[in-house]
């Protein structure tokens, strides 16, 4: 076999510039295996290779002379211990040197007059080695780690370390050299470092070469093949070599030997494993070493993309297998590994990474970019889906759903891009428009592959989830087909979907993301810094664990005050702080010009959807902004929001149209008005769009209520300065719908609340007497009369409020709040005229109040405070029918004390005073009145 070796090098047509051996070049670590090993294959070797080739080792497992000193895991148990192991200085090479080197004696030998490192360097304070190489023109540094300090027996799997520090050390004087290429070498997968004891860091060693952008070539398992460190979503390429001879002619221990080649240019490491076929004598192309789909076209390699910079000439598609050739209807995409690949192989630059990091919104190329680490979420659904693959009782659904900046969309192609780039094979049907339908040809699309398994992957899923079970039906005999969902919370409720509906044909779960932990805090920070300084905001003088303290901090913080999309939230804060409002400003500064649709610009139309959310008017609709903008959804979808959801701008969802977070609305609002932009305008038309698109598609709205009343009471409540809004919201309203009534006492209200009653009176007066039957208009014509000054005419509308009309049956609310507002009107006349009849006629109507059954404690303290205005008369026995006569009468009399410009032709619309009847009223305060549904020309 080593004669074979050097053969194999002899026959190539290039000569190498580097050999890495990956430990174990002995099997006990002694000095006679080491002699032998020179003997028969090391100077041959040498003498095969360019006189300049250097030659780097690291040791292995069976590198460990195990009779020499103890177990050094038996003293690793101490804190104390661990921390001397640990340490990059004196104090910790003496500890190694001490209690573990003499295991590697033998071998320190043998590298010492072989290898290219320059320094004893299992023996130096930093306990890794470091050494630079020019290559055509490129600096090239190698690290080397001891993955076998703590090697001892056969349980060395999960209990070992290379020790995080002396890992950090090394990488740091690589990065100083200023690189264009770090390669490490150790011994075992980062797997073999990853376990439960105190010391177990190989996570944590993962993240040193993610943020490395470095390559780590390493051994142990005896074969050839690659893999993605960790859960294959991160940037640090791992490559594991194969054993160059372990056995003679065996099925099961086979040799081999691996050529690699960097190409920074293209920004490719491609990759030869050879396997020796011992019938025919030779090396063989090994096609088990990696998945079929990185293999490149017409050659015997395989093709991954660099970590690192961004290559100068992108590789051309051609280089990777052939694109799917199943054709996806409009609105789907069909992605496979190598389809994944030839999307992912051009690096992203740091500015664009900086604005993924700032919350734009998720794209593959940002989501699964190198260094990226998913949260703990995405792990957990990976391995869900890879235990089902294309052999689960049934289709697995999972839905990822919270509140919208929570990174439900990102989760979602981490998930499908970690399931691709895994070891089992996967397609994905990716739907790439919110609008798309469901496919009519299910099965056609998904056709069904020996040991291999599809998942359909679906963001914005509110709008097809209902189709989704009765498809399943077609799937009933297929255990491949699988289903990674996302929606905002509240799309889904407003859809009406639930679990029940899935329950006979999938294994359907929710997965809720909210909050966030210390782990994703750290595995989000550690994502920034693998992108270097330019990439960390205004964080880049921080280190990742500090970055992760004030992401958390603010996580946290955001969580308590109970905000919507609180991790988005925490991500501006922690990263652009007070520099959210330039970042703000300059995206939209362009936008003043730019093309929106018909007459209104991207920034007219993102000034829509900012004001809503930094009102937190939370109910602006994709339905209702296309109708204001005269366009179709998927217009409004493919052109104005496709840009701004680009820009980090707005989310995602397919019901509601909001910014990406309330932060960045509230910024832009405040950069608008401050630049002159009138963005008040905007509250009156969405109202007045949102109104007339109900009643054109008859009450499809289902937050037609909000438009009605909360939005104008939002700005009622906000105070004086916003009153103008409330008052054009209501205004625009009315002018939608005149034949309405509820228009007009909505609006006819704010004006009164507003502190303009003249206007309301004179609303009232022009278009109340075309509703003379409707009891709440009659009673908001006599407040607003009441309020403009006319408490005769306010006694005389609300009584007629009051008064019998077999056409309009009384609503419990209609008597509170006539029996009030009269109540209060008498009390005025009283304390104006000092008649000693209204104040009667106030009590009467306390009385009159505190017999509707069901008051409410707020009416019951106001009619109390009315009954005690004027005492009993003594010689009337007290009931509802003397009651009725006492306001009654004093009704008469308060309404000859009507301004005569406010009652022309009044008495011919609804009569007189003394001609009212009310057994209707005394029937509902004696709980007698049987007839109160809702009738909808009486709602109040």
């Amino acid at each position: 076999m080593y004669e074979a070796i050097v053969r194999n090098v002899k026959q190539q047509p290039a000569k190498p510039d580097i050999v890495f051996f990956t430990g174990d070049l002995a099997f006990s670590g002694t000095n006679p295996e080491y002699g032998l090993l020179r003997e028969r294959f090391l100077d041959p070797l040498r003498a095969a290779l360019p006189k300049d080739c250097p030659i780097f080792t690291v040791p292995g497992n069976h590198d460990v002379d195990r009779k020499r000193a103890g177990n050094p895991r038996s003293w690793m148990t101490d804190v104390e211990q661990q921390r001397m192991f640990q340490q990059v200085d004196e104090d910790g090479r003496q500890k190694r040197v001490d209690m573990i080197l003499p295991r590697f004696e033998a071998y320190r030998t043998l590298e010492h007059a072989l290898g290219a490192w320059g320094e004893d360097w299992l023996a130096s304070e930093m306990g890794a080695a470091c050494a630079t190489r020019e290559i055509n023109g490129k600096r090239v540094a190698v690290v080397g780690i001891n993955t076998a300090w703590l090697c001892h027996d056969d349980e060395d799997w999960g209990r070992l370390t290379a020790g995080r520090t002396m890992v950090d050390a090394a990488l740091k004087r690589a990065s100083d050299t200023a690189p264009s290429l770090i390669i490490v070498i150790g011994h075992h997968p980062l797997a073999a470092m990853t376990g439960e004891k105190d010391w177990s860091d190989g996570e944590r060693i993962r993240s040193r070469l993610e943020q490395a952008n470095a390559i780590y070539l390493h051994g142990h398992l005896h074969r050839s093949g690659a893999q993605k460190s960790g859960d294959a979503m991160q940037s640090a390429l791992a490559i594991q070599a194969p054993s160059g001879f372990q056995a003679g002619d065996s099925p099961i221990w086979r040799n081999g030997v691996m050529w690699g080649e960097a190409n920074l240019a293209t920004g490719r490491l491609v990759i030869e494993p050879l396997r020796w076929n011992d019938d025919h004598r030779e090396y063989v192309f090994d096609t088990d070493a990696a998945p079929s789909r990185l293999r490149i076209a017409k050659r015997d390699a395989y093709a991954y993309p660099l970590p690192g910079p961004k290559p100068e000439n992108p590789p051309a598609a051609s280089l990777f297998s052939e694109q799917p050739i199943v054709p996806a209807p409009e609105g789907w995409r069909i992605i496979d590994a190598a389809e994944l690949a030839r999307m992912t192989a051009e690096r992203l630059t740091t500015e664009e990474m900086a604005d993924w990091f700032n919350g734009s919104f998720p794209r593959w190329e940002a989501a699964t970019a190198a260094g990226v680490r998913p949260r703990q979420i995405v792990d957990g659904l990976v391995r869900t889906f890879e235990a089902a693959h294309h052999a689960a009782p049934r289709p697995v659904a999972r839905l990822l759903t919270g509140a919208g900046g929570e990174g439900k969309s990102a989760a979602l192609l981490q998930t499908a891009a970690g399931l691709l780039r895994g070891v089992r094979p996967w397609t994905c049907l990716w739907r790439q428009s919110s609008t798309a339908e469901l496919p009519g040809n299910w099965l056609e699309l998904m056709p069904p592959k020996p040991d291999h398994a599809w998942i359909v992957t679906i963001d914005d899923a509110e709008n097809v989830a209902a189709g989704l079970p009765s498809a399943l039906h077609s799937f009933n005999v297929r255990t491949d087909v699988h289903f990674v969902l996302a929606a905002r919370e509240a799309d889904w409720v407003l859809r009406g979907l639930n679990d029940q509906m899935w329950q006979r044909v999938a294994d359907f779960r929710r997965v809720r993301l909210v909050g966030l932990d210390e782990e994703d805090a750290r595995r989000i920070a550690e994502g920034w810094a693998a992108w270097g300084g330019g990439a960390m905001g205004r964080l880049q003088n921080h280190t990742s664990e500090g970055a992760a303290k004030i992401l958390l901090d603010n996580a946290r913080e955001l969580a308590g005050k109970h905000e919507e999309g609180s991790l988005l939230g925490a991500l501006l804060m922690t990263r652009e702080g007070e520099e959210l409002r330039q970042r703000v400003s300059r995206l939209m500064a362009p936008w003043v010009s730019a093309p929106g649709v018909g007459d209104k610009t991207l920034l007219d139309i993102y000034a829509m959807i900012a004001a809503m959310h930094a009102e937190n008017q939370l109910y602006l609709s994709r339905t209702v902004l296309a109708f204001a903008l005269r366009c179709d959804e998927l217009r409004l979808d493919c052109g104005p929001l496709r840009v701004l959801r680009s820009e980090a701008m707005v989310d995602g969802g397919t019901t509601y149209v909001l910014t990406r977070h309330r932060r960045i609305a509230e910024a832009a609002r405040d950069w608008l008005v401050e630049s002159g932009y009138e963005v008040d305008r905007w509250y009156p038309f969405l109202a007045r769009s949102a109104l007339s698109e109900f009643l054109k598609n008859r009450g499809r709205n289902q937050d037609i209520n909000s438009w009605h009343r909360d939005l104008a009471r939002h700005f009622l409540n906000a105070g004086p300065v916003r009153w103008s809004i409330a008052r054009a919201i209501s205004k625009a309203l009315f002018e939608v719908d005149r034949d309405d009534p509820l228009r007009l006492t909505d609006y006819s209200h704010i004006l009164r609340a507003t502190e303009q009653p003249g206007e309301a009176l004179a609303l009232m007066r022009e278009h109340a007497p075309r509703f003379p039957g409707r009891r709440d208009v009659l009673y908001e014509w006599g407040v607003s009369a009441g309020a403009a000054g006319d408490l005769g005419l306010d006694v005389w509308l609300v009584a007629r409020s009051l008064a019998d009309d077999r056409r309009a049956p009384f609503l419990p609310n209609n008597v509170r709040l006539a029996l009030a507002g009269l109540g209060s009107a008498f009390r005025e006349l009283a304390a104006t005229t000092c008649r000693s009849e209204f104040a009667a006629a106030q009590a009467a109507c306390g009385r009159l109040g505190l017999r509707i059954p069901e008051l409410d404690p707020t009416g019951r303290k106001y009619f109390e405070a009315y009954a005690a205005a004027a005492p009993s008369p003594s010689r009337v026995a007290l009931s509802v029918e003397s009651d009725i006569t006492m306001f009654s009468k004093a009704a008469a009399e308060a309404s000859y004390e009507a301004e005569l410009e406010n009652v022309h032709g009044l008495d011919a619309l609804i009569g007189e005073p003394d001609g009212y009847s009310y057994k209707m009223l005394a029937a509902a305060v004696s709980g007698e009145n049987g007839d109160r549904r809702n009738n909808s020309g009486n709602r109040s």
